[in-house]
């Protein structure tokens, strides 16, 4: 083995051009999903779509007001996200039907970004991707909905 490289001197260190973005992501959802001065719950949430996972799975926000959602594709396909109703879940996607849906964000095209708002009562909420096959692959998060 040789020695490590390191940057020549008085050069920048290169950083990709997907790294930068997914820095940049992860730094604006810390700062859009912290919690107001107050302790309220959030009104914004950024998610991140891949193959096949939401990031973050598992979100709080607040109940009966506007929450914006900007879902991020950093994947390779389309994805959306699909909040069921409250206290419904599924265990395969052969359960679902459109009826317990209360609330989509998508479809969102490969390396596209897609912003809506939603209002949402008080409650546990599954969210699922519901392009074929995604849930089975393992995109389901939950979501909870409180004051």
């Amino acid at each position: 083995m040789g020695a490590p490289r390191t940057p020549m001197s008085g050069s920048t260190p290169y950083i990709s051009a997907k790294l930068a973005s997914e820095v940049t992501t992860l730094l604006t959802r810390s700062q859009s999903q912290a919690p107001a001065a107050d302790g309220a719950p959030a009104t914004d949430l950024s998610v991140a779509t891949s193959e096949f996972a939401f990031d973050p799975a598992n979100e709080a926000v607040a109940a009966d007001e506007d929450v914006t959602v900007t879902l991020d594709n950093s994947g390779a396909v389309e994805h959306n996200w699909t909040v069921l109703k409250a206290g419904t879940t599924i265990g395969s996607e052969s359960e679902f039907t459109d009826s317990m849906v209360e609330a989509t964000i998508g479809d969102v095209a490969a390396g596209e970004t897609l912003e809506d708002v939603v209002n949402l009562p008080e409650g546990d909420y599954q969210v699922i991707c519901s392009v074929s096959s995604h849930f089975d692959a393992g995109m389901t998060g939950e979501l909870a909905v409180g004051g």
